[in-house]
């Protein structure tokens, strides 16, 4: 079962329930916490950790405004795009051996645009978000 589990959390097609970040007090803890990272269209707020916590599995979730989308079927055309190209992508940053073994990393991505865009533009976004996020846990895993 634990070789499973490994498997699950290197593999780039998958983002099981444990990946999503649903709690709202831990939602609110990392907007507390304001490390932000901005590229249009998202504000990324993160929270890197040591991987004691509770949960071993690495957590994002998309926010989308309803005072900018009205309609329901708009955000969560967003959401869907969102998810799709961080499921993807998130190899890059989760597989990395380093990250892997010594960090936990808990993110959410808040939609910015008045306009829907195409999948290409928030997955090139979502790919920029994720290198950056990279590029900090080395800066902060080498102290």
């Amino acid at each position: 079962m634990q070789q499973e589990d490994d498997n699950l959390k290197c593999s780039p097609k998958t983002f099981v329930k444990a990946e999503r970040l649903c709690s709202k007090k831990e939602i609110q803890s990392i907007i507390d916490q304001n490390q932000t990272i901005f590229v249009y269209p998202f504000k990324c707020y993160y929270f890197i950790s040591d991987k004691k916590s509770e949960v071993d599995w690495n957590q994002m979730t998309v926010s989308v405004s309803k005072r900018l989308f009205k309609k329901a079927v708009f955000r969560n055309l967003i959401k869907r795009r969102t998810k799709e190209a961080y499921r993807l992508h998130n190899k890059s940053v989760y597989c990395d051996t380093h990250f892997n073994q010594n960090k936990k990393i808990q993110i959410i991505l808040v939609f910015i645009s008045k306009e829907i865009l195409p999948y290409f533009e928030i997955e090139k976004s979502v790919v920029q978000i994720l290198e950056r996020l990279k590029a900090k846990d080395k800066v902060t895993g080498d102290r």
